[in-house]
């Protein structure tokens, strides 16, 4: 159990309109437009990656329904991989 919720920051497939969308839409309580500062966008074929860098990276936020958090958190970092890292920024 996470003991405080953050809002999520999400680009690329999660994004909405976009293939990876679906997995999360019915879990969220609001979302709203936002821009990502000191970070840097890296596409890897399929697969967009965001790392700290210069420049800015457009996106995403996203609210999460507090009886849906724990559990999304769980299947979006099984969708991501074992290589994704999810950071508080």
């Amino acid at each position: 159990m996470i003991d405080e919720q953050h809002p999520l920051f999400v680009y690329g497939t999660l994004l909405t309109g976009e293939r990876a969308h679906s997995l999360m839409a019915a879990s969220l309580d609001r979302i709203a437009p936002a821009t990502l500062p000191n970070a840097t966008l890296y596409t890897l074929g399929a697969y967009p990656m965001l790392i700290d860098g210069v420049g800015q990276v457009c996106g995403e936020v996203c609210w999460l329904r507090q009886d849906a958090y724990d559990g999304m958190l769980a299947s979006l970092d099984g969708y991501e991989g074992p290589q994704y890292a999810r950071e508080l920024r």
